[in-house]
């Protein structure tokens, strides 16, 4: 698995969380680092031509997604963003 496939993956909403996590483990790099290597490659790919607007909304979107789950927040020590609003009036 390389970067490549993993943003192909993850731009048809096929990219599991586990296989996200045991790629960057397996590229020894931490949460933070892979969701920094992850969004630099896609907006490079975008910028230069090799990803179209739907391809890079698909991959943004599910980056969001994970950047929000209690996989990433978990590993950065947050707290769940679902969590901390409920902390809010009227949540």
């Amino acid at each position: 698995m390389n970067l490549d496939k993993i943003l192909n993956q993850a731009s048809e909403y096929e990219l599991s969380y586990s296989t996200a996590v045991d790629f960057a483990s397996s590229q020894n790099l931490s949460l933070v680092d892979f969701v920094n290597s992850f969004a630099i490659a896609l907006a490079k790919g975008y910028q230069d031509g090799r990803y179209n607007f739907e391809f890079s909304d698909g991959a943004a979107n599910w980056l969001f997604d994970f950047m929000t789950d209690d996989v990433f927040l978990s590993s950065n020590n947050n707290t769940s963003t679902i969590t901390s609003l409920r902390c809010l009036p009227g949540l």
